[in-house]
């Protein structure tokens, strides 16, 4: 009796669990990045780079403060103000040479650039991070799923071989087999338990979102990378000329952020030779004589000439010259080791696919087969219980092995998008996902 109680209240169990998630709200990873992009506080971070660069471009653009004086001349000993001969008032601005203005707003503009370059990086990998995490408790939810499977299926042949060892029609090292394999099974399944809890908190932390009961929603097929491209790419880069082979890494961000960096340097190179140019200062004032009720007024324009330009002038712009080339190769640098790790990355994701591919279309479905052959053999007496056994372990490591395959597909894909500085939300607002997927 208390048997069939426990086991009507495991039923119950069972039926709240399947209803809870019936009603669970999928998740897509899409989602999932923007809520990341809603709440985390690198989103703030990036947001304020670009409005700091925009208020020091205003500044670097405004005019100094003018200069505002007011004079009185001529006031006998012990007596006030108003006794003055003369009094004289005059307001002054300073100004660059107005050429220089031209490349100081180009230099604010690259500044600003800068930033916003920077912002797209820290958001890029903000988004690497929630997509790798996203997939990462993906991976451990399926896991979890196939061991429940194979647990399910290896308890219940267990009990079935003991019951037949109490009968006599099983061997008591046949039922030891049974057992053993259960346990260990059922040792994988609680620590594949705690492992998706502990990537649901990593997601939940990053989402700001409770995924506790959420279903995420992934699939490799619609998720499939364009090898055609990346094949083409790498073919190009073992024949074509220096400008074709960087345009896989054209986008970039750290290249774009030094490219921008070399567009700077070039710019404080010409304002180093422009230092030559004068600086202006205007003036205008008003004078008043009180003994004749006379008034004046007058404008004056001054240069401030930099007379000692042949010496800290050439030494700027030496500076400026050595920076620049320093910049420049730096980018070559970067270029060749961006470059480098695409190639890595791309090969590595091409061949993924490749075995991607094959446990999905030959050795899961032959694993699967093999199972289900083995367990009919054995129902009918024609195997023993060692080859069920061996073909369910044979089942439980193929499927972990094509999912570890699905995750160094989606991984190197991830890579691959940063490196390439795309964003699966571009892809999404362009309406044109399909350049990320492999064409069948």
């Amino acid at each position: 009796m208390f048997g069939k109680i426990i086991i009507f209240l495991l039923m119950i169990s069972a039926s709240i669990s399947g209803i809870t998630s019936l009603l669970a709200e999928p998740l897509t990873i899409n989602e999932a990045v923007r809520l990341t992009l809603k709440t985390h506080p690198d989103v703030k971070i990036a947001s304020a780079l670009i409005e700091e660069a925009k208020g020091n471009r205003m500044s670097e653009l405004s005019l100094s403060s003018p200069g505002l004086a007011i004079e009185y001349e001529g006031i006998p000993d012990g007596e006030g103000f108003s006794e003055y001969e003369e009094r004289r008032i005059a307001i002054s601005q300073e100004f660059e040479f107005p050429l220089r203005y031209i490349w100081l707003s180009r230099s604010a503009n690259i500044e600003v650039e800068l930033a916003r370059l920077e912002s797209r990086s820290l958001l890029l990998d903000l988004e690497a991070r929630i997509r790798q995490t996203y997939f990462d408790t993906w991976i451990q939810i399926r896991s979890n799923e196939i061991l429940t499977e194979i647990s399910l299926g290896a308890e219940s042949y267990a009990q079935k071989i003991e019951r037949q060892f109490e009968l006599g029609e099983a061997s008591r090292l046949d039922a030891k087999r049974a057992r053993l394999e259960a346990l260990e099974v059922k040792g994988q399944l609680k620590n594949a338990i705690r492992s998706v809890a502990t990537a649901k908190l990593k997601l939940a932390s990053l989402t700001g979102y409770d995924v506790s009961d959420v279903e995420l929603v992934f699939s490799l097929d619609d998720n499939q990378i364009d090898t055609d491209r990346i094949g083409r790419a790498l073919l190009d880069l073992k024949s074509t000329s220096n400008q074709v082979i960087k345009e896989p890494i054209a986008d970039n961000p750290e290249t774009a952020f030094i490219q921008a960096e070399l567009e700077l340097a070039g710019t404080a190179k010409t304002l180093s030779r422009t230092a030559w140019l004068p600086e202006l200062e205007f003036s205008y004032f008003q004078q008043t004589v009180p003994d004749d009720d006379s008034e004046f007024w007058g404008v004056e324009l001054g240069f401030n000439l930099p007379v000692w330009f042949w010496w800290g002038g050439r030494g700027d712009m030496k500076v400026a010259e050595a920076h620049e080339k320093n910049i420049k190769e730096q980018l070559a640098a970067n270029q060749i080791d961006v470059l480098s790790e695409w190639q890595e990355i791309a090969q590595n994701l091409v061949s993924a696919v490749e075995r991607y591919d094959l446990y999905k279309h030959d050795i899961l479905p032959l694993s699967q087969e093999t199972y289900e052959l083995s367990i009919r053999s054995f129902d009918v007496g024609e195997a023993d219980y060692f080859e069920v056994i061996d073909a369910q372990r044979n089942l439980l490591d193929v499927q972990l092995d094509f999912l570890e395959t699905t995750d160094d597909v989606y991984s190197n894909q991830i890579e691959l998008d940063r490196l390439e500085g795309r964003s699966i939300l571009d892809y999404e607002n362009k309406g044109n996902e399909g350049d990320t997927r492999r064409k069948p």
